[in-house]
């Protein structure tokens, strides 16, 4: 699943929680020759400032304006500082930078989840956004777009998900103007009667790729709900070393298993907290007396302490039909 996170008015929110208490904000690409603005407060922009105006026009227009870079290093190193944070969540993410910093949008790919383990890493995230105090809204899709839309439909602090399988009919009334279509695209599908996303995923699938091409079969996707553009790693993740015990006493009463694992799990969540990682899967490895070895992979979920850990292990080796004494166990993690 993919998690947008959905920050508006990111730069106006950080000068804010920075000391300038300015109704009228405007910020500039100073560093540019031809300085637009990049990002406006919600009065400035109620007084006719847009983005993408151009510096020269708008300083008379708005002399009750404070002017700022859009580009000074706090706007910066305040969203890094915030891909930082969620990081520990997932190495699958980026910051969308067509927006930012007049909003920051930013993208994680946190895989499958259950429901509760879902909405227990969107409360992670919006506690790293309420560090940070700012305020923001959170999407839940299977791919970019849904999240993103998913994100804008969401009331301030809070998030919306859309199921799997519903996200061509989550999309469906959204205009065709949504999806940045190339002028060109944009004029054909209009001679077509396109002006929802709808009435796109309604064409026949042949005709658009014959007569509209590839730039249109991609949104086409979209429209049908199949966004398949990838998160790229930020980083490559630190190397977490597997966790492994060899017992003095082959295992054979489960009583004595709960005794044998927690301190495992322990070792295994302290690596973990060491380089800034949470668990979603872990690999369970057991030797037995008689010389074979058992392998599980855990579910997918997020793991937040040595108690789940444990529990997780002890659900796995239920469901084992194990014919010899266990004699090594061996946790890793699994990117």
């Amino acid at each position: 699943m993919i998690v947008c996170l959905f920050v508006p008015r990111f730069a106006f929110q950080i000068a804010q929680s920075s000391g300038i208490d300015q109704p009228q904000l405007i910020l500039i690409n100073a560093e540019s020759t031809d300085a637009r603005i990049i990002a406006v407060s919600p009065e400035a922009e109620a007084a006719g400032a847009k983005v993408g105006m151009a510096w020269v026009e708008a300083v008379p227009r708005f002399p009750e304006a404070i002017f700022l870079s859009g580009t000074a290093p706090e706007f910066r190193d305040e969203a890094e500082s915030l891909l930082q944070s969620l990081s520990v969540y997932t190495q699958y993410l980026e910051l969308d930078e067509r927006s930012f910093p007049q909003t920051a949008v930013i993208y994680l790919d946190i895989g499958s989840l259950k429901d509760d383990d879902l909405q227990r890493q969107v409360i992670d995230i919006f506690f790293e956004v309420k560090q940070r105090n700012l305020n923001a809204s959170v999407g839940v899709a299977r791919g970019k777009f849904p999240a993103a839309v998913a994100a804008q439909k969401a009331e301030l602090n809070h998030y919306f998900l859309v199921r799997e399988g519903q996200e061509a009919a989550f999309l469906a009334k959204l205009l065709i103007t949504r999806l940045p279509l190339s002028p060109e695209l944009a004029a054909r599908l209009s001679r077509l009667n396109v002006k929802t996303l709808g009435d796109f995923a309604s064409l026949p699938d042949v005709r658009v790729k014959q007569e509209l091409g590839e730039e249109a079969y991609r949104f086409y996707q979209i429209a049908n709900g199949c966004d398949e553009r990838r998160i790229a790693p930020i980083q490559a993740p630190p190397a977490i070393e597997p966790v492994h015990a060899i017992l003095e006493e082959p295992l054979v009463d489960k009583t004595r298993w709960m005794l044998t694992i927690v301190p495992l799990a322990q070792e295994f969540m302290r690596n973990l907290s060491q380089n800034a990682m949470v668990c979603r899967q872990f690999g369970l490895n057991l030797t037995l007396d008689d010389g074979r070895t058992r392998e599980r992979l855990s579910r997918i979920r997020a793991y937040h302490s040595p108690a789940e850990i444990a529990r997780e292990m002890n659900l796995m080796i239920d469901g084992l039909s194990l014919q010899a004494p266990i004699t090594e166990i061996e946790i890793s993690f699994v990117q």
